[in-house]
């Protein structure tokens, strides 16, 4: 019985150091992601929003086949989290898109 209060506090200690190396692995590639984003848009200084978009598009097409490859579920958790990301830059793109028609 003694161990019991001991043991629920450990376990409470690792959930969220595990969930605290989660976010920064999340932030980190998120951060990774932006900067293929602003290296894609610095290296074709003349692609249009529509060409980086449709980039974007192919590179989360490229992850979706990836989810059937995933052996385990720290792959397929990897591969969901890049196209979390994928698509909120795509949906940050397609915005300030919209932004510079007006």
């Amino acid at each position: 019985m003694l161990d019991s209060p001991s043991s629920i506090s450990d376990l409470s200690v690792k959930s969220t150091t595990y969930n605290f190396l989660d976010m920064v692995y999340v932030l980190r590639s998120k951060n990774g992601m932006i900067n293929w984003t602003l290296d894609t848009i610095e290296s074709n200084p003349n692609m249009t929003i529509q060409e980086l978009a449709d980039l974007i598009d192919y590179r989360i097409e490229g992850n979706e086949r990836e989810i059937d490859n995933a052996e385990t579920r720290d792959e397929l958790d990897w591969v969901f989290n890049e196209l979390t990301i994928l698509e909120w830059i795509r949906s940050t793109v397609r915005t300030v898109g919209q932004l510079m028609m007006f």
